[in-house]
């Protein structure tokens, strides 16, 4: 559940860089300032997150596989936006970024809602009761994840007498 939390936040402060990015680079044409963010999208936080995470979960993993397209054309705006600014044509900059702007932070942002939502639906707990009739619970077991489910037939049962079983 730590780790799942952790990761909700983590997402929530990816999206915050991006929109925080985008706002950076329409400050930047119109104040006429350096921008100091990362143009490239292989060299920011997400990026290089997104490269070191590992999930089992196939559902999260293919969500986060459909940022890529629009994290590189979010990111492909900076370098041709400051040129066409560079050039005298700020105006013009700034009409194609906000042309851009909605429709990709809009997919972005989804993504982002989507992955979260994806963590949060897998954060529930379940209590599973163990009897050795078959009614009245002896323990429960809490589980917050399930990585594996085996099968046993009855032979691959033994009876202990030692234990927690007692």
């Amino acid at each position: 559940m730590d780790a799942k939390t952790a990761l909700l936040s983590v997402l929530t402060e990816r999206e915050n860089d991006h929109v925080e990015w985008i706002n950076l680079l329409e400050n930047t044409i119109k104040a006429s300032v350096v921008f100091t963010k990362v143009a490239n999208s292989k060299d920011g936080s997400f990026d290089k997150w997104h490269r070191s995470f590992y999930t089992r979960d196939e559902t999260l993993k293919e969500l986060l596989e459909s940022f890529d397209k629009s994290h590189k054309k979010l990111h492909a705006l900076a370098e041709p936006l400051i040129t066409l600014r560079d050039n005298g044509k700020q105006d013009g900059a700034l009409e194609r970024l906000a042309q851009e702007r909605t429709p990709t932070l809009r997919r972005l942002r989804a993504l982002f809602s989507r992955g979260r939502d994806q963590i949060r639906s897998g954060m529930g707990q379940v209590l599973l009761f163990i009897t050795l009739d078959g009614k009245t619970p002896r323990c429960a077991l809490m589980i917050d994840e399930i990585n594996d489910a085996l099968n046993y037939v009855p032979a691959n049962y033994q009876l202990s007498h030692s234990g927690a079983w007692r």
